[in-house]
């Protein structure tokens, strides 16, 4: 099973990253009960890393243009936050009536994670100029 090719991944790479991803951005997650959780928890600061981790990997293996890199890294994040959303409320359904914000508030710093990895993208594409 091929997961990349010229730099780019195939459908079964995709299938993989997806899941892969998702599980590394989740796992912290879906750790913690809601009422525990809070948006400067430490939970959600290592889903975050995750994001940031997955997105320097494309960044520096893969031919995306920016917009997909950061595509590519956002969907598993945000796809864990809608897990843990619809797992806890299961027993509960009023537990995150503000999902959309959750998820919002998710995007916002997934962008200001992507900044850094957006300028090593940069120097990335300089150095390879240079040579």
């Amino acid at each position: 099973m091929k997961l990349t090719e010229n730099g780019l991944l195939t459908n079964n790479g995709k299938i993989v990253y997806g899941i892969l991803g998702t599980l590394l951005c989740g796992i912290p997650l879906w750790m913690v009960d809601y009422h525990h959780y809070q948006l400067n928890s430490i939970y959600f600061k290592a889903s975050c890393a995750g994001f940031g981790f997955i997105a320097l990997l494309l960044v520096i293996l893969s031919k995306y243009t920016t917009k997909k890199v950061f595509l590519y890294a956002a969907i598993p994040h945000v796809a864990a936050i809608l897990i843990k959303v619809i797992i806890d409320c299961i027993p509960d359904p009023t537990n995150h009536n503000l999902w959309p914000f959750e998820i919002g508030m998710a995007v916002v710093f997934d962008l200001a994670i992507f900044l850094p990895v957006w300028v090593v993208r940069i120097l990335i594409r300089l150095s390879k100029k240079q040579n």
